[in-house]
């Protein structure tokens, strides 16, 4: 895993899509802000589910903009795994997101799971031809 931003309160509220203010945590990956409410975080570490990560956009304040991916609770049940849009994924332990929470701190770091590259099978070159390494046909 590779640090990858944090995850921090923040003072403002952001407007969803009917006008509604929501308290919101920001996310910030690879120059990217990203929003999540505070209160559908809360929901998702005491029962589960899904929460949705937005994008923001300013227009006389902060508004939710579209979904740029879901978080969900790990298997494990140790930390929030962030499913983002473009295939990317991230995780929070749920020790340190609490802490954010409760307001005993004001940010914790965000960590990048990497994907595993798909292995690629190179010809080899010998001689002005190519070949090919053998499979077994099943």
């Amino acid at each position: 895993m590779i640090r990858a931003g944090y995850i921090q309160r923040v003072g403002y509220a952001a407007q969803d899509r009917n006008g509604v203010k929501i308290q919101v945590l920001e996310i910030g990956v690879h120059n990217r802000i990203y929003v999540v409410s505070f209160a559908e975080i809360k929901r998702l570490l005491n029962i589960g589910g899904q929460a949705y990560v937005w994008t923001v956009r300013q227009n006389w304040g902060k508004i939710l903009d579209g979904i740029a991916g879901i978080a969900s609770i790990s298997a494990s049940k140790k930390a929030v795994n962030i499913r983002m849009e473009d295939g990317r994924m991230y995780t929070i332990s749920i020790m340190t997101l609490n802490s954010v929470l409760k307001g005993y701190s004001t940010s914790t770091s965000v960590a990048e799971i990497e994907q595993p590259k798909q292995p690629t099978v190179a010809a080899k070159v010998t001689a002005g031809s190519y070949q090919m390494p053998l499979t077994a046909w099943v």
